[in-house]
């Protein structure tokens, strides 16, 4: 609280011109991202340990968490580890941040990939030199609708017990999630990873990657 009354504080007097919002609180049975920085953690061969504070292992006795590494950062500097409540905690996911060197390309800023995002279609795709194709999505739409029926079904069932949510409603829609992900990062590395266009500039490629992550919020409701 203390840092909202000093930004109202600075916002009357006219330092500060952005808006100004009360601090939001976790439900009263609502879950914390627990976070593990670089001194919490320790990579022992291919797992992680993460430590736990005192006061827990006296209380649970347990001191330290083991988990294993995925295989694709096996070797990377890692910096931070999450664990992410997933669903008012019915069960929970694991993030990592680590670094990574990028990789210098040699582009071609005189090329260019025009992307039209369509209804009909997900993408329809042409280069300046001529090259062009179309990334189909009836078949992730025909899908989505699928889920809007099955939700809708399970929620008339929930309500006749009397129930906001269940365990099957959040296992179906954490299913749902994945599937569209996995679609939007497919046709992300198509068009990026398509020899024709690994020459195009960095920016309109960026530009792609910017439009289908956007894409993943609203087109296809992601749950």
């Amino acid at each position: 609280m203390k840092s909202f009354f000093k930004l109202l504080d600075k916002k009357r007097k006219g330092d500060y011109d952005k808006p100004v919002s009360l601090p939001k609180y976790l439900d009263k049975d609502g879950n914390f991202i627990c976070t593990f920085k670089k001194d919490l953690l320790k990579v022992i061969d291919d797992n992680i340990r993460l430590s736990l504070v005192l006061d827990f292992n006296r209380n649970y006795g347990t001191r330290y968490l083991y988990f294993k590494i995925p295989d694709n950062i096996i070797g990377k500097y890692i910096k931070e580890v999450r664990i992410i409540p997933k669903y008012n905690g019915m069960w929970f996911e694991i993030e990592y941040v680590y670094h990574e060197d990028g990789e210098i390309a040699g582009l071609d800023y005189n090329s260019h990939l025009s992307i039209d995002l369509g209804v009909d279609n997900f993408a329809t795709c042409v280069t300046t030199s001529g090259t062009a194709f179309i990334l189909d999505d009836k078949g992730i739409k025909s899908y989505n609708r699928w889920c809007n029926k099955e939700k809708s079904r399970l929620q008339s069932v929930y309500d006749k017990q009397g129930l906001d949510d269940g365990y099957k409603m959040n296992q179906f829609s954490r299913k749902r999630f994945w599937k569209i992900n996995d679609f939007m990062n497919q046709c992300v590395n198509y068009i990026v990873n398509n020899p024709p266009l690994k020459e195009v500039g960095l920016s309109l490629r960026q530009a792609l990657i910017d439009q289908t992550e956007f894409l993943k919020g609203t087109t296809l409701s992601r749950p």
